[in-house]
């Protein structure tokens, strides 16, 4: 998952908005899938799926059902 400083980057690059909505393909199974994080009071919350760092800025998206599915991976 990526860590609280990038995710802090990700808001501050889009500011005015309270909720980021992330679309892409899940890293593992490949379907299509929509993220949406906010920030909460102990970070930041998300629904749909989660943002994983492949390094140097970069990210890519898992679903749901694939975070389940191997858990130890993510």
């Amino acid at each position: 998952m990526l860590n609280v400083d990038s995710l802090t980057a990700l808001f501050e690059a889009n500011p005015g908005k309270t909720t980021l909505n992330i679309q892409g393909k899940c890293v593992a199974c490949r379907c299509n899938l929509t993220v949406e994080i906010c920030p909460t009071m102990d970070g930041f919350g998300f629904n749909g799926g989660m943002l994983l760092d492949k390094g140097q800025q970069d990210y890519v998206v898992s679903c749901v059902d694939c975070i389940h599915a191997a858990p130890a991976f993510h």
